[in-house]
C-alpha cells in the first residue's frame, strides 16, 4: 500500500466515551470509538523527542575513540536499531582491541542518557497521546533503547505515567527491523497485533511493526522522509501535529474494509 503524505496541520481534539487515562478523563459520545484498534504503540527516539542527533554524537565519539571510520551516510541505515547490534556491526567490519562491543554499547547509551537532560517532547507528541487515549486506545511504548534510557527519557519528558507499559527490544532475541519487539509489546498488552496502531520514525521500526501485522503511521525526520522504506507505512506524516481524529477513523474504516 502506498503511504499518504500529509502536510502539518493543527490536531483536532476528538474525544470518545468516558475513559480515565493517565492523561485526561473523557466523557463524550460513543460513536467516535474505533472498532478495529485497541492500542497505540509508540516508538521513542526521534518520535517523542529529537534524540537522533544525540545518538549520532554519542556514536561518533565512540567510533572516533575506537578508530572506526563512520561517516554521515552510515547513520540512517542503523536508525531504530539496537545499540548492541549497531556496535557489533562496527566490530565485524573494523575489529578493535580492548573493550567488547557490549561494553562500547553501554558507554554509548550512558552518553546519550546524559545528553537527553533538558529535552522536551517534539511538537504534537502530547496531543497525539491525548488523542489516542481519547479514542479508547491503550498506550504502550516499544523502543530499541535500553530500559534505563527509556526511564530517563520519560522522566525528562514528564511522561512517566502516560504509558500502560514500556518494552525494550534489548529484552528480545531479535531487534527491529525484526517484528519481535512489536509482537512482544502486543503480547504484554494482551492485544492482537493486528488491532494495534504503531507510530514510528525509522524505516527499521516501520518494518518491525508492519511485520508484526500492525497498522503503521510513520513520522520520519525531514532528512529521511523520502526513503523508499517508508512505503510500508499506512500513513506518512511530516509531524505528529498532523494526527487528528479524522485520520484515526479513516484508518479504522480501512481496517474494516481490508
Amino acid at each position: 500500500m502506498c503511504p499518504t503524505f500529509l502536510a502539518v496541520a493543527p490536531p483536532i481534539p476528538d474525544q470518545t466515551w468516558h475513559l480515565t487515562s493517565n492523561i485526561r478523563t473523557y466523557d463524550v459520545p460513543v460513536d467516535k470509538g474505533l472498532r478495529n484498534f485497541d492500542a497505540a504503540i509508540f516508538d521513542m527516539d526521534g518520535l517523542l523527542l529529537e534524540s537522533e542527533s544525540l545518538w549520532q554524537q554519542a556514536e561518533a565519539d565512540a567510533a572516533d575513540r575506537l578508530g572506526v571510520p563512520l561517516g554521515d551516510a552510515d547513520f540512517p541505515d542503523t536508525t531504530g536499531v539496537r545499540m548492541g547490534d549497531v556496535v557489533t556491526m562496527w566490530f565485524d567490519r573494523y575489529p578493535w582491541p580492548g573493550p567488547t562491543p557490549s561494553q562500547v554499547a553501554d558507554e554509548v547509551v550512558d552518553h546519550v542518557t546524559e545528553l537527553i537532560a533538558g529535552s522536551a517532547p517534539l511538537p504534537g507528541v502530547v496531543a497525539a497521546l491525548d488523542l489516542c487515549a481519547g479514542h479508547g486506545l491503550r498506550l504502550a511504548l516499544c523502543s530499541s533503547s535500553a530500559d534505563r534510557l527509556i526511564e530517563a527519557v520519560l522522566t525528562t519528558l514528564n511522561l512517566t505515567t502516560v504509558f500502560e507499559l514500556t518494552h525494550s527490544a534489548e529484552n528480545d532475541e531479535h531487534g527491529k527491523p525484526h517484528p519481535q519487539p512489536y509482537i512482544s509489546t502486543a503480547a504484554k498488552l494482551g492485544v492482537d497485533p493486528q488491532r494495534c496502531l504503531a507510530f514510528e520514525d525509522s524505516v527499521a521500526g516501520c518494518r518491525s511493526a508492519k511485520g508484526a501485522g500492525m497498522t503503521v503511521i510513520a513520522v520520519p525526520e525531514v532528512e529521511t522522509i523520502g526513503l523508499p522504506g517508508f512505503t510500508v507505512a499506512d500513513r506518512v506524516l511530516t509531524s505528529l501535529t498532523s494526527l487528528d481524529g479524522t485520520m484515526l477513523r479513516d484508518l479504522d474504516r480501512q481496517a474494516t474494509s481490508g
